[in-house]
């Protein structure tokens, strides 16, 4: 069955089948290389072809030629011409072009050089071009500086050698969309991505697999689309077959709703390569103009018929990243005024040292947590941090919870796990509304069911009902 293709704006992990799609190989892809030039003139190969074409065209191809063909020509043909004739244009265009300057050219009269005067005359005229000419030689400016960044998107990713990347273990059945590393270069105002599979990037032949570049312009996870534990503000999709890129987008998210994915607006398209089991792409500088020292970026595969994997922590402009695993310590126990900790904190550093200033949280309740001293997290190991509440202030059966809000680090930050959520030395002796479930603990039912639910999402294994008091109907 033929599987589904992405299109551009349908959501990553889609179930449903789709006839393929593919985009016509363009001219120029055998490589299997997007370059700039074909997505609004973004690189060089656009807006410096006009550049170097007509500009470079006018000045040298039309202003030097006609300074040194219809300049002199026209100048010396027509303003000159205009006063002793049309005939001094060619006497200097032979002059220049052809004698190496010993003047034969016929004058207007068509009887040649009479007079020593019109000798002098036109010993002026050449010395005035040949410092004319010298000027506009000063004035031409020197070569264009090299490129303003060293990773070229030619499928070849040698110049990747001297760039950290991350590497992560499987997490998708599909090793053509499994991620296995990662990286990213910020440099003059370029931002150029790298991925690689366990398989062979854009291997299916049967439709369209793709890659999805999240952004979070302002490194503010409140604002843009809810990519994982980013908001993001850009993403960039690159879709191929048969080992090939079939095309690029590149969108902004025009919502408010975090979670709405046809608010995002194509904004043009950028340069991708793929080759075998990698892939690189990079951002213009006019792509991301407004984006913040603390950006941050997920990167995800796709096959679009049930298998995906996401980079298992987010990219920033610092090389390093720190996961953060909380994990509830009482269950739906109840906070005694000796328990001892509340929280677990699992800190794993990737790729470097990582040093944690302060460590922020959501608490709900009427009691205070002890402090955590600054840290640091070395690289590629696991540090343990374990969070204590002061309840010399805790009321007795009130509601409590203690989460990770934030972390104040010098590098991106990914909290995974919920926090703790119970009741401070006594559960309510009436039932609440709160979410926690901790006043049913005694009271839940197991449902056995004689025939399993294939989604477990809908699957009762518990239940329990309460009345806490009884009104009588009252008669009409």
């Amino acid at each position: 069955m033929a599987k589904k293709s992405p299109g551009f704006w349908n959501m990553p992990s889609s179930r449903e089948h789709m006839k393929r799609t593919r985009s016509p190989r363009r001219a120029g892809q055998e490589n299997h290389v997007l370059s700039a030039s074909s997505h609004n003139g973004y690189m060089n190969a656009g807006r410096n072809g006009l550049t170097n074409g007509r500009t470079n065209g006018a000045v040298n191809g039309r202003t030097n030629g006609r300074v040194n063909g219809r300049t002199n020509g026209r100048v010396n043909g027509r303003v000159n011409g205009m006063v002793n004739g049309s005939v001094n244009g060619r006497v200097n265009g032979r002059v220049n072009g052809r004698t190496n300057g010993f003047i034969k050219g016929t004058l207007s009269n068509g009887k040649g050089l009479q007079k020593k005067g019109a000798i002098r005359r036109y010993s002026t005229i050449i010395v005035s071009l040949v410092i004319l000419f010298a000027t506009i030689t000063v004035l031409i400016p020197e070569s264009p500086p090299g490129p303003a960044t060293s990773i070229k998107i030619d499928g070849k990713f040698s110049d990747w050698s001297g760039v950290p990347t991350y590497a992560q273990g499987s997490s998708t059945s599909d090793p053509d969309v499994d991620i296995s590393e990662f990286a990213l270069k910020s440099e003059n105002g370029y931002i150029s991505f790298y991925a690689s599979a366990r398989g062979t990037i854009f291997e299916d032949p049967e439709g369209l697999d793709s890659v999805y570049i999240f952004i979070d312009m302002d490194g503010d996870p409140q604002t843009g689309y809810k990519a994982q534990d980013i908001g993001a503000e850009r993403l960039v999709q690159i879709a191929g077959s048969e080992g090939s890129v079939s095309y690029t987008r590149v969108a902004t998210f025009q919502g408010t709703d975090s979670h709405n994915w046809s608010a995002w607006r194509s904004i043009g398209s950028c340069g991708a390569a793929v080759a075998e089991n990698g892939l690189e792409v990079q951002l213009h500088p006019n792509q991301i103009m407004a984006i913040s020292a603390n950006f941050q970026v997920r990167i995800t595969m796709d096959n679009y018929d049930g298998a995906s994997s996401w980079s298992h922590v987010p990219l920033g402009p610092r090389f390093g990243a720190l996961q953060v695993v909380q994990t509830g310590l009482l269950g739906r126990g109840i906070l005694e005024t000796s328990t001892p900790y509340i929280l677990e904190l699992r800190l794993r550093a990737f790729g470097s040292d990582i040093e944690v200033e302060g460590l922020n949280f959501h608490k709900i309740g009427n009691f205070s947590l002890y402090p955590i001293d600054p840290f640091v997290v070395p690289a590629d190991t696991t540090v343990r941090k374990y969070v204590s509440v002061n309840s010399q202030t805790i009321v007795p059966g009130e509601f409590v919870e203690v989460s990770l809000a934030s972390v104040d680090a010098d590098a991106t930050v990914t909290i995974l796990g919920k926090g703790q959520r119970t009741y401070a030395v006594t559960k309510p002796s009436e039932k609440r509304i709160d979410g926690f479930f901790g006043d049913w603990q005694d009271e839940i039912l197991v449902d056995v069911d004689a025939r399993l639910t294939e989604n477990p999402n809908v699957d009762v294994n518990g239940y329990s009902t309460n009345l806490s008091s009884r009104r009588t109907p009252r008669r009409a």
